[in-house]
């Protein structure tokens, strides 16, 4: 598709590009594109020329590069080359919002879950955050379901990495995990290898959750490490 750059900039307004920066610090340059446009757009994407995107897409400003990870898991192709097309992706993250709209997205098939599983479970020893990260929360997104959730936890659990994006990846998907399948993750909280800080975050967020019981949050509280 041609010009993608250019529509962007007619999107952006400096409003959404002053709240984008609070929130999503370091990483590409903000344009400031509302969710609705990038969504519209993706759409336009996909119905064209979509291999013409991604091989001319610079990816060099934040809507952009999330545009190029979108059409990557949204766009027809064989898990080969979509996965192909994301080992190239992954070093281009740069930020937790690139991350996670990304994986957001991502779906495995029922005869990919093996391979998609693999994929995503390589990066949780990777030297980059980001990269962490994406394991982390891909497997999340991919593969929250009760079939899953042993092999989930056993994964996030071998997670060693100091860098804060990929802590807290791992202590958010453990309390979804926990919100969501609580009896399952309860025995896991219990007895597990987290350092303390990503441990105790864990316990936070399923305290923050609007989801769980006055009960569950007293329980919570009293569960964490000193």
């Amino acid at each position: 598709m041609d010009n993608v750059r250019g529509r962007l900039e007619a999107m952006a307004t400096p409003g959404h590009r002053a709240f984008a920066e609070k929130i999503i610090k370091g990483g590409a340059p903000i344009l400031g594109v509302k969710s609705a446009g990038m969504q519209k757009l993706l759409k336009e994407i996909l119905a064209g020329d979509w291999q013409a995107f991604l091989e001319t897409s610079s990816g060099d400003v934040h809507e952009e590069l999330v545009l190029l990870g979108w059409v990557i898991v949204c766009a027809p192709m064989p898990l080969a080359e979509r996965l192909q097309h994301l080992h190239g992706f992954v070093p281009k993250i740069d930020s937790w919002a690139v991350c996670d709209s990304v994986c957001g997205r991502l779906q495995f098939a029922e005869e990919e879950a093996e391979s998609g599983w693999e994929f995503l479970a390589s990066y949780l020893g990777h030297d980059d955050e980001f990269a962490v990260r994406f394991g982390v929360v891909g497997l999340l997104e991919a593969f929250l379901r009760e079939p899953y959730m042993s092999r989930l936890l056993a994964a996030w659990d071998s997670v060693r990495h100091e860098g804060y994006y990929a802590r807290m990846a791992v202590a958010w998907a453990v309390s979804i995990a926990y919100v969501s399948f609580p009896a399952l993750v309860a025995p896991y909280l219990a007895d597990n290898r987290l350092d303390d800080w990503t441990y105790n975050k864990a316990l936070q967020k399923i305290i923050e959750s609007r989801q769980v019981t006055e009960g569950t949050r007293a329980a919570m509280r009293q569960r964490k490490r000193r």
